[in-house]
C-alpha cells in the first residue's frame, strides 16, 4: 500500500518553495501555505485495497455494463417507456385518486389533491423514471471513476499500464500551488531538475509514488497555461 504523506511535511515542502519560515511568517503567508498544502494532501490521498487490480477490472466491467444500460434504455420503444412511466407512478396516482374521492364535500381537500394530480401529470420529464435512471447511471459512471483512478495508482507499473492518474492529480495541485506561493510559472527540463520538478519529487517520495516525472508534470504545466 502506498504511504501517507502527511499535512506537516507538505506544508514543509510548501514553505521552502515559498521561501518562507513557518516558524515565523506571518498570518496570512501561513494561511496561504496551509491551504495550497492541504489542496495537494487531498491529492496524495492513497488506495487502502488489497487487491487494486481486481477492483480496477471490476469497476472497468461496471463501467462498460453502465454504458450498454444506458444504451439499451435510450434504444427501447417510446410505447414501452410510457407504460413503465405509468407503473412507476401507480401507486403516486391511487392514493391522489382515493384522496379525490375521499374530499367529497371538503372543497379545500378536493382542491389539495386535483393539484397534486396536475402536478403528477405536468411531471418534468428528467423526473420521469426512466430519464432519471439515465441521468443516475451517468451519475454513478463519473463516480466510479475516481476509485478506478485509485486503483490504477494502487498498481504497480508495467508495460501496458494506464497513466497513474493520482500522480497526475499531485503534479497538477503541486503547479497550482507553486504558480500561487511563488507568483512564477511551473517549469521542467529533461536535463536537470527545477524548483518546481523538486517539488513534485519530493511530495512524491513523501506519498510513496513510484512514477516518472516527466508525463504528469507536463500534463500539468499544460492544464495549467489552459487555466487550471
Amino acid at each position: 500500500m502506498a504511504d501517507i504523506c502527511s499535512m506537516e511535511e507538505i506544508r514543509r515542502i510548501c514553505a521552502d518553495v515559498a521561501g518562507v519560515d513557518l516558524a515565523v511568517c506571518d498570518q496570512s503567508t501561513c494561511q496561504e501555505i496551509n491551504r495550497q498544502a492541504y489542496e495537494i494532501f487531498r491529492s496524495t490521498s492513497p488506495s487502502a485495497w488489497q487487491n487494486p487490480s481486481k477492483i480496477e477490472s471490476e469497476i472497468d466491467g461496471i463501467i462498460r455494463d453502465i454504458r450498454k444500460l444506458r444504451q439499451r434504455l435510450i434504444a427501447l420503444e417510446n410505447y414501452a417507456k410510457s407504460q413503465a412511466r405509468r407503473h412507476a407512478e401507480k401507486q403516486t396516482e391511487q392514493e391522489i385518486l382515493d384522496a379525490i374521492t375521499a374530499s367529497a364535500g371538503d372543497t379545500i381537500k378536493l382542491a389539495e389533491a386535483i393539484r397534486q394530480f396536475d402536478e403528477l401529470s405536468s411531471k418534468p420529464k428528467e423526473l420521469w423514471v426512466d430519464f432519471a435512471a439515465l441521468a443516475h447511471l451517468e451519475a454513478l459512471e463519473k463516480a466510479l471513476s475516481r476509485p478506478a483512478e485509485m486503483a490504477i495508482a494502487a498498481n504497480p507499473p508495467g508495460a501496458g499500464r494506464r497513466p497513474n492518474r493520482r500522480a497526475y492529480r499531485i503534479a497538477f495541485a503541486a503547479a497550482r500551488a507553486f504558480r500561487d506561493l511563488t507568483g512564477k510559472s511551473p517549469t521542467f527540463w529533461n536535463g536537470g531538475q527545477t524548483p518546481y520538478s523538486r517539488m513534485v519529487a519530493d511530495i512524491y517520495r513523501c506519498a510513496g509514488i513510484k512514477a516518472d516525472l516527466r508525463k504528469p508534470i507536463e500534463a500539468a504545466m499544460h492544464e495549467l497555461s489552459d487555466g487550471g
